[in-house]
Order: C-alpha cells, then structure tokens, then sequence
C-alpha cells in the first residue's frame, strides 16, 4: 500500500524534498503560508491543503519544515495544527532548526495526546536534500523514527539515531556552529589572499584538494569565487540559527568565542542588505574591511 507523506513548509528544503519522496513513489500532501510556494509544490506533484491539520487527516506520516522554533509549535500544537487533524498510528517529524527546548516542549505535548514526535534535523543544503545526498540527525523514539525510515531513506543517504526528543536539534546547533565559524574562517582567509593579490580560483584549486578542503569549501567556495551567492540557506536566516546555538551555549554554560565572533560578521552582512543571500556572502564583510575590491 502506498504511503501519504505530509509536508507542511515548502520552502528550499520542503520543495527539495518533495522531489525525492515523489521520485519514491509516496503520495504526498502540502501546505505553506504562501501561495507561490504551494503553486511550486503542486508542480512537482503534490496535493495542496489548506491547513496543517487538514495536511495530518491525509497523511500517514508528517513532515515540516519550518523557520522558526515558535512557527513548529504553532504548526503542530495549534488550534488548526497536525494535532487536529493525526490519528493514531501516525508520526509528526519536524526538520526544521529549533532549540532543543523547544523540540522537547512539542514532543511533550503531542505526547500527551498519543502523537510521537522526533525532530529530524537535517545536514545539507536543499540542493543536497533533492539528490537524496544529506543525512538525518534525529531524536526522540526510536520505534517511532523507524516507522519514518521509509520517507527519510527517500530524501537522505544516512539517518542517524542520536538520542531522546530533543537531541536531534542540539546536534543540529553544534553542527551549525561548525558551519557557521567555517565559512566564516573560509571567508577571512580568502580575503587575506586577495589583499596579497592571489586570484580567489587559484585558491579553490589549490585548497580543495589539500589538508584544508572540507564539504564547506566544496559549496561555499564557488560562490565566493563567482561572487555569486544563489541561497542555499539565507543569510538572515542563518543569523537565527547563530542565535540558537549562542543561547544554548550560555544555558548550557559554554563559552563559544568563534560563534560570536561569526554571529557578528553575519549581521553585518545582512546589514550591508546581502540577507536574502547565501552565508557565503559573508566574504563581502571580510573584503570591504581589508579593502579588496572585486
């Protein structure tokens, strides 16, 4: 029998994942706040609903992907959310990238009401997610998340049992962290290089196949070389994930120096109005501030 998959939040990554799930063979089931993202949905062969609880009475599992920790709760806690519309039996996974308390909260409330719960953060961008070439770091039941292997296996190359509700999104913010002071190093370096008068793609053709080239390299890099920055995840975007993983650093009492320092060039980047684009964009900071002009 086949099974409906639910998506609610059809932006990079919901749209990215609609196309591994429909290649899989699921039926699948959306709803997004903007209509152009439903339109583009329903283009790659999904049915569009009106509601995130009308999403849930179609489907057997749910999986959203969403900006913010308060748009989930409100998306499968509220008065029109998934919880008004799940029947036993089904799975609520959310991908987006939230706090840990916030993960837990929802887990604890759809529990409440015989729902599970598991925050499946995800590790790759949207171009990876549609070639089916991220991986899943999930928390929560383990029975419950292998009920979800199906619709994962469809959209990830490995899916990784990290530990209780709330786990999947702290990887996540470690995880973040990890991207946030890389691309941010990548960028300072490669501005330090052109102030020298290296050309940016001798650097790529050098450093990727050296010590230093890591997958951070491999896709950020070509942007700040074209100085081109098509979003994979948009710099204003990101600055809530740097939020994030600042605060958790602070409840859980370690200092994060590199982070903050990486929380500081991304807001300047957005106040420079490069927020709509790539993180990568952030090598602008770094050029004007050494003077390199392109």
């Amino acid at each position: 029998m086949t099974m409906n998959i639910g998506l609610v939040g059809l932006g990079f990554m919901g749209q990215a994942m609609c196309i591994g799930l429909k290649k899989a063979g699921f039926e699948l089931f959306g709803y997004d706040i903007l209509p152009e993202q439903m339109k583009l949905a329903e283009k790659k062969g999904v049915t569009g609903l009106n509601s995130p609880k009308e999403v849930a009475r179609q489907s057997d599992i749910i999986i959203s992907a969403l900006p913010t920790s308060e748009i989930v709760e409100e998306v499968h806690c509220g008065s029109d959310g998934t919880c008004e519309g799940a029947n036993d039996g089904q799975v609520l996974v959310d991908t987006s990238t939230i706090s840990p308390e916030a993960a837990r909260s929802v887990a604890e409330r759809l529990a409440a009401r015989g729902l599970p719960f598991i925050d499946a953060s995800i590790s790759g961008t949207s171009g990876m997610v549609a070639q089916g070439d991220c991986l899943v770091m999930a928390g929560g039941d383990k029975d419950a998340l292998d009920r979800c292997l199906p619709p994962l296996n469809a959209i990830a190359k490995q899916v990784f049992h990290v530990g209780p509700s709330g786990t999947g999104a702290q990887i996540k913010l470690v995880h973040n962290h990890i991207i946030a002071t890389t691309v941010a190093s990548i960028a300072e370096a490669f501005a330090m290089g052109m102030k020298a008068g290296l050309e940016p793609e001798k650097m790529m053709e050098v450093f990727l196949p050296s010590a230093v080239g890591s997958k951070m390299m491999e896709v950020r890099g070509p942007m700040m070389v074209s100085d081109q920055y098509e979003p994979h995840m948009k710099a204003a975007l990101f600055l809530k994930d740097l939020r994030l993983i600042l605060e958790s650093g602070q409840n859980l009492g370690a200092a994060l120096p590199m982070a903050s320092i990486a929380q500081q060039m991304m807001t300047a980047s957005v106040s420079m109005g490069d927020g709509l684009e790539d993180v990568a964009v952030v090598l602008r900071v770094y050029e004007k501030l050494a003077g390199v002009v392109r």
